[in-house]
């Protein structure tokens, strides 16, 4: 847990990783035991269509979880195209009715994951090669993925990140909040990477959930990160860094650099209709925000 400045808590959580009931090289229980031997205070193991249980101890939450997948055919202009949806479901109370090989789309697994009590997050769009038009119109997201640390491991080496993506959907009026995750299925490395910082009243299930509900969270890799706009200003606070990189839909977007950066403000660009910022320490470790809807 890191208490930022002002005495806010922030717990540690990885809401994506595998084992071998799925397709990971270690078995559930193993998998449990490194993330919590790390320092992690919740965990969700999400194998492929094999939906795990939420399990509640003093200092350590496992959410119920499980990933979903459908494929849809459609004409992209000259050419059939498939888009993929991967899509997680997490802290359900029941297991989602969701049927494999069915025709699904990504709207029906959301609004399955919805039903059985859960909350549904959006895997690596960049890695699918997810365009924003595949996204946009799924409704009841609760977040997606901006980083995967997996899908940028070998024998991938793609795209693990997918902030253009997220990029698209701001422009088109879908601001959907930002989570890292590690994705871990070979073990090899990916493994203890990305994550995200909660701000929760505690790490009870009901508060989790809440908070994940309320978007209250921060995609990173190590450095801490808060936002606020203000008037016309954009006001950055963070652990040290030696990166801050302020993104929106104007060409005015800019980035500073230095040596140990806490705090900074960046006037708002021309036109712009959101932000984000990005983080970057001297270690390369980068946190992320969710963007911001500008009035």
């Amino acid at each position: 847990m890191y208490i930022d400045p002002k005495g806010g808590r922030w717990y540690k959580g990885n809401l994506h990783a595998h084992s071998t009931l799925s397709d990971g090289a270690l078995a559930f229980d193993e998998v449990v035991k490194m993330y919590r031997q790390a320092g992690y205070d919740f965990l969700a193991v999400t194998d492929h269509w094999i939906p795990s249980e939420t399990v509640e101890d003093s200092d350590f939450l496992l959410l119920a979880g499980c990933e979903y997948d459908a494929v849809r055919r459609e004409q992209y202009y000259k050419r059939q195209r498939d888009i993929r949806y991967d899509i997680n479901g997490i802290g359900f109370t029941l297991p989602p009715q969701v049927e494999q090989n069915a025709g699904w789309d990504g709207q029906m697994i959301v609004d399955a994951i919805l039903k059985a009590g859960g909350l549904a997050f959006y895997n690596h769009p960049a890695w699918l090669r997810n365009r924003a038009e595949d996204i946009l119109p799924i409704e009841g997201l609760s977040g997606i993925e901006i980083y995967n640390t997996f899908t940028g491991m070998a024998p991938h080496f793609t795209l693990p990140y997918s902030g253009p993506v997220l990029d698209e959907l701001a422009f088109g009026g879908k601001l959907l909040p930002a989570i890292a995750t590690d994705d871990p299925h070979d073990y090899q490395g990916e493994q203890l990477k990305s994550y995200i910082l909660l701000n929760a009243a505690s790490l009870c299930y009901q508060d989790v959930m809440e908070a994940l509900r309320q978007g209250k969270f921060l995609a990173t890799q190590g450095p801490w990160l808060s936002v606020a706009v203000h008037d016309s200003v954009v006001y950055v606070e963070t652990t040290p860094v030696a990166c801050v990189r302020l993104i929106s839909d104007s060409w005015m977007s800019c980035q500073r650099t230095g040596e140990g950066i806490t705090a900074l403000e960046f006037p708002i660009p021309a036109d712009a209709s959101y932000i984000r910022v990005e983080a970057e320490d001297e270690q390369g470790r980068t946190a992320w925000s969710s963007p911001i809807a500008l009035q």
